[in-house]
């Protein structure tokens, strides 16, 4: 009976590290498929759109850092 509980066991730590390493990869691989997507998107609206200024060109409007108020 010993033995099978520590096969048993042996068999739940192995399924535990191979779900961690799945986990690590994934995660891994999520990261940069997700910035390649963001770029993609980013380089599709500027070629739509162009480079074109908003229409905030004035500095009244900008904070102290560069943030744009509007004032209602």
């Amino acid at each position: 009976m010993a033995i099978r509980q520590r096969c048993d066991g042996t068999i739940v730590i192995a399924r535990r590290v191979f779900d961690a390493c799945v986990a690590l990869v994934s995660a891994a691989a999520a990261a940069p498929v997700a910035f390649a997507l963001a770029e993609g998107m980013a380089l599709s609206r500027i070629t739509r759109d162009g480079l074109e200024a908003d229409g905030y060109s004035s500095d009244e409007n900008l904070h102290d850092v560069g943030t744009v108020i509007e004032l209602i």
